[in-house]
């Protein structure tokens, strides 16, 4: 036997004729594969169907119950329709690709007109075998229980004969997933078996909207794998290709802290699996979306984010949070919380480094400007002030702001009134003032000593 007969012995459906209503019923010698998806009993041979229950008659009717049987194995086939679940007969791991399904099962269902896939069967060069198997293919498993459905059947199965049997070598020793589905549907439709239910799994997933939600699929029987309306579960979710997840970012790759509500916060720790139930969205950041426990109250000590399929988020904790004491632009003496990082003895805000966000080279601090730093008096409401003693850490509680120098705001002292005596002008971050001293209260003080 040669290439060509091994594989037209696996596809034709020629060996024995049998009778089921009014029209010659070919059984196909693939039949012989048992298909695992199917609680079929010993294969189909000689000139009987559903295992061997029934012999049926030239002329014959359908007895009730062979219909009955007849009807399961249609919406067993309706169900693989349906889920896109159609494996190959001619090999136990072969999941045939979902647009060669769609091919075929939009020809059932009478979405599609026959055309163009009787041009996908054609290309073996027997193209009026093609047309005739596309056609007898429409409206198939609609309606098991009509009157002429036997024989559509049995003209289906004819014409996917003539169809193999004319076709060139090469198409049938490589067929097309359109042929394969309909091979694997006919043999299914003519075993007449029980269909078994294909076990169902949900799965947990965090959607572009950010939000944590799960999607229903069949695990394919053959694989094992994963199926969703008919595409391998892998391929329509692969997380590190999903921007709501955060293994498809930079920032979480290298590791970097990130920023929510004003903390910042660093990996700790391995992912976990979360069930849906148990993490609530808090927020977001960078697309990605934040997720704290269902009792967290925030400012959250722990947040997590999305990193893989099936409710895996990776935990990060909040560093240790400090006050600091700063100066704004507009003269508000003010604290501003930053993280400090104690394995690095780094001080952060919103992940940079606090000398980024608060340096003493702000123009509203005086350290900025060359008149400071060459010590030169200043003017204010009319006196002269002079740099006197050192440098001191001061708050609102002992200052207000009672005017401006070149852009550095001026405080004085809440107790003292003007012409005020001394004056004090912030230096840098963390609230460090110079006193300045009015050069008349200088005098006087020289003149009491």
């Amino acid at each position: 036997m040669n290439r060509r007969e091994v594989a037209m012995s696996r596809l034709l459906w020629i060996s024995f004729p049998i009778w089921i209503g009014s029209g010659l019923l070919a059984m196909p010698l693939g039949a012989q594969v048992q298909y695992h998806d199917i609680t079929a009993g010993p294969p189909v041979t000689g000139s009987t169907i559903v295992g061997g229950r029934y012999t049926p008659q030239p002329g014959a009717t359908l007895p009730p119950e062979i219909r009955a049987i007849l009807t399961t194995a249609n919406l067993c086939v309706g169900k693989h329709l349906e889920e896109r679940t159609i494996v190959s007969f001619l090999s136990e791991n072969e999941f045939i690709p979902r647009a060669a399904q769609e091919n075929v099962i939009r020809v059932i269902t009478g979405d599609d007109a026959p055309d163009a896939l009787a041009a996908l069967l054609a290309t073996g060069g027997a193209s009026e075998p093609a047309r005739r198997l596309a056609e007898a293919l429409v409206g198939l498993t609609l309606d098991p229980n009509a009157e002429g459905y036997p024989d559509q059947l049995a003209e289906a199965i004819q014409h996917f004969n003539a169809l193999v049997t004319e076709s060139s070598e090469e198409f049938v020793l490589n067929p097309s997933g359109e042929l394969l589905t309909i091979h694997a549907i006919l043999t299914m439709l003519t075993l007449g078996a029980e269909c078994r239910d294909l076990e169902r799994v949900e799965i947990c997933l965090v959607t572009p909207e950010k939000m944590i939600s799960s999607v229903e699929g069949v695990l394919h029987p053959a694989t094992g794998d994963t199926i969703i309306a008919g595409w391998p579960f892998s391929d329509l979710y692969d997380a590190a290709a999903l921007p709501q997840y955060a293994v498809s970012h930079d920032w979480f790759v290298e590791s970097r802290p990130i920023s929510f509500q004003r903390r910042e916060y660093v990996k700790s720790g391995e992912p976990r699996v979360f069930l849906p139930e148990e993490l609530r969205r808090a927020g977001e950041y960078r697309d990605v979306g934040i997720f704290a426990e269902v009792r967290g109250i925030p400012p959250y000590p722990e947040i997590h984010v999305p990193v893989g399929i099936g409710c895996e988020f990776q935990p990060y904790v909040s560093h240790r949070p400090v006050l600091i004491c700063v100066v704004t632009p507009e003269g508000e003496i003010t604290r501003v919380e930053a993280s400090y990082r104690s394995a690095t003895g780094d001080t952060l805000i919103d992940g940079r480094p606090f000398s980024e966000v608060h340096h003493a080279g702000q123009s509203h601090y005086a350290a900025g400007h060359d008149w400071f730093m060459t010590e030169a008096p200043i003017q204010h409401e009319g006196q002269e002030y002079v740099q006197f003693g050192l440098r001191q850490v001061l708050d609102s509680s002992t200052l207000r702001k009672v005017g401006e120098y070149n852009g550095v705001p001026v405080f004085a002292d809440t107790s003292s009134s003007a012409p005020y005596p001394e004056v004090f002008l912030p230096v840098g971050p963390g609230c460090e003032f110079q006193p300045f001293l009015a050069r008349e209260a200088i005098r006087i003080r020289g003149e009491e000593n």
